[in-house]
């Protein structure tokens, strides 16, 4: 399978992953039971997004990125603080599970990560777009 196959398959699997681990965080907010579903799938989600970038670095490799303009380090930018902004839902997260008041607080961070991978995806996929190939 092709660098550029094997992103899309990780990337359609974690994106995946991330819409169960959210409904199962929605449908936790009623019931108890779907908590433990609910981290499962944060953590398979997680795993999935690690591997994710992985191939989005192998793929990047077989492209100039410098070629791609201003959008490389805008793109790498969102990237980083999206990856580094994940600490707060997790943190949250278990405030939340702990103090159930917290549980807005938790949600809104998730919803802003999120947000944040969505960007990191878009300015991700104009960038290889706009990069020329290597070779």
């Amino acid at each position: 399978m092709s660098d550029g196959a094997q992103f899309a398959t990780w990337f359609v699997v974690t994106v995946g992953l991330l819409a169960v681990a959210a409904t199962f965080g929605r449908i936790a907010r009623q019931r108890a039971a779907p908590r433990a579903l609910h981290l499962v799938f944060v953590g398979l989600t997680a795993a999935s997004l690690a591997w994710t970038i992985k191939e989005a670095y192998e793929l990047g490799a077989l492209y100039d990125l410098a070629s791609a303009g201003w959008i490389t380090p805008v793109h790498l930018a969102i990237a980083k603080v999206a990856t580094g902004f994940l600490v707060f839902p997790i943190v949250a997260g278990v405030m939340a599970w702990r103090d159930g008041r917290k549980r807005r607080m938790h949600a809104f961070l998730a919803w802003c990560a999120m947000v944040l991978i969505v960007l990191a995806a878009i300015t991700g996929s104009i960038m290889i777009l706009l990069a020329e190939p290597k070779g």
